[in-house]
Order: structure tokens, then C-alpha cells, then sequence
């Protein structure tokens, strides 16, 4: 079992953790973004986030345009925590 440093802290301590954490990922994906001018540059520090917050093996990036869900980016995690690319395909089938 994986004890995350921000488990062991107090509920206030636990909520600012996460808040930190989850602006470090936006900035990174910003300094991305800025940097390549690459949108896929930007989104994976998102995606990176997302799986190191949740703990998840897998997460995507999503956003909802005229009632449909439009996939931007999605990723799951290596056993070393590292994010992997998948592929999406039409429709809802990941391979």
C-alpha cells in the first residue's frame, strides 16, 4: 500500500494539497501550450495531473459542445506512473 504525503495531513492541509497540486498542472500545461503552441503539449501536464490526483490508471479531457462530448485527450498511466497516449477512435471505443 501507497501512502501519499498528502493522506496523512489534516482535511484543511489534505484540501490545500490537492488545490496546489492541481494548480501545478494547469500552470505547467499553460507554460506547455505557450511554449509549442501545441494544444496536445498543453493537455497532457492535464492529463498527468489527473492520474497522479485520482490515483486512476486511466483519464481523458473532454469538453461539451452542442450536447455531444468531444474527446481531447486521453492517457492512462504505466506502472512507473508515466502518461501513455490511447487512441481514440469514432464513437466511444479506446484501443
Amino acid at each position: 500500500m501507497i501512502l501519499r504525503l498528502h493522506e496523512a495531513l489534516p482535511p484543511a492541509e489534505q484540501s490545500l494539497s490537492a488545490h496546489t497540486a492541481q494548480l501545478g498542472a494547469i500552470t505547467a500545461a499553460m507554460a506547455a501550450f505557450l511554449e509549442t503552441g501545441d494544444v496536445g503539449a498543453g493537455l497532457s501536464p492535464l492529463l498527468r495531473g489527473a492520474l497522479e490526483q485520482t490515483d486512476s490508471t486511466y483519464a481523458f479531457i473532454a469538453s461539451a459542445e452542442d450536447g455531444k462530448l468531444r474527446v481531447l485527450a486521453g492517457g492512462m498511466a504505466s506502472f512507473e506512473r508515466t502518461v501513455r497516449p490511447l487512441t481514440f477512435t469514432s464513437g466511444s471505443n479506446w484501443r
